[in-house]
């Protein structure tokens, strides 16, 4: 991807926000960049198959951050490891270049946007070690009243 990041700034559309972008040292950098995730599809995957494939790690700049091969049993033979390309949304930036680098004729890798491709955790989850302790107090304190309120229904209710 490019060093400069030059469609970023020249974006009317601000799809890119510089601020979001910039590293540690304030410079601006495209690895930072949360474009969408790429997801495979494991059936039309030829390493998913037992072939050796490796065409969208290598094609990744953030190679063996944001894609790579695992270490999966053939269920097939029994008896062989297949490597097999697994994405981290952590590094993924959603570039696409995997896309274009996979050999088969409709891509078996692809970009999709991060709130399609991500799950949602809902909000009765609290992870205490991600937010501020006055939240989750508050959190909790909305959790016990839902509770309070809940019911078990009853066997025709199921039905209906």
């Amino acid at each position: 991807m490019c060093e400069d990041v030059p469609c970023a700034f020249a974006c009317p559309t601000k799809a890119f926000d510089i601020e979001f972008l910039k590293n540690e040292k304030g410079e601006v950098d495209i690895n930072k960049a949360r474009m969408g995730i790429v997801v495979v599809d494991y059936n039309s995957c030829i390493a998913h198959w037992g072939l050796q494939c490796d065409a969208c790690v290598r094609a990744c700049p953030l190679m063996h951050k944001a894609i790579y091969m695992d270490l999966k049993r053939n269920k097939r033979t029994g008896k062989h490891a297949m490597l097999v390309p697994v994405v981290d949304p952590e590094y993924c930036t959603g570039c696409g270049l995997c896309e274009h680098a996979c050999p088969i004729d409709k891509p078996a890798i692809y970009v999709l946007p991060r709130e399609v491709a991500l799950g949602k955790i809902g909000k009765h989850y609290v992870r205490g070690w991600m937010e501020q302790k006055e939240n989750v107090e508050e959190k909790i304190r909305e959790r016990e009243e839902e509770l309070k309120r809940w019911r078990p229904k009853t066997p025709e209710e199921y039905l209906n």
